[in-house]
Order: C-alpha cells, then sequence, then structure tokens
C-alpha cells in the first residue's frame, strides 16, 4: 500500500537514524493474543522475526531503493 505521500516505503530520522516504513494487507490465517502463545509457537514466531531481519540485513541502506525498483510506474 503507498503512503499519503504515494511513497510505498517512507522514510523518518530519529535519534537513532533512519527508520524505514511500509504498510502490507493483512496476511491471511490465524491472529493469536501474544499472551496466549504457547512455548512452541512463541518458539515459532522468534525464529520467523529473525530471519526477517537478518534477510532485510542483507540489504544494508538499499532496502528502501530497492523496495521503490518494484513498484509500479503508476
Amino acid at each position: 500500500m503507498r503512503s499519503a505521500g504515494g511513497a510505498l516505503v517512507e522514510t523518518v530520522e530519529t535519534d537513532l537514524g533512519p527508520v524505514h516504513a511500509m504498510c502490507v494487507l493483512a496476511a491471511p490465517g490465524q491472529q493469536l493474543d501474544v499472551d496466549a502463545l504457547t512455548r512452541r509457537q512463541a518458539r515459532a514466531w522468534g525464529t520467523a522475526l529473525a530471519q526477517v531481519h537478518e534477510s532485510a540485513a542483507e540489504f544494508g541502506e538499499g532496502l528502501p531503493v530497492a523496495l521503490t525498483e518494484l513498484a509500479p510506474p503508476w
């Protein structure tokens, strides 16, 4: 989804450095309350989140540019 400014990725400068944000459509599946997670579900969630962060780190500073390049020409 595009931001109000029309971008797929918005970058905001913070005291910690630039933060990149985007909004995506909800993924299909069951929504779970974090307080109701089983130990197995919590471990799977943590593993998946770590993999996302590890993969994103490979893009370095090029991530917003790479995402912009995927945008349709509209």
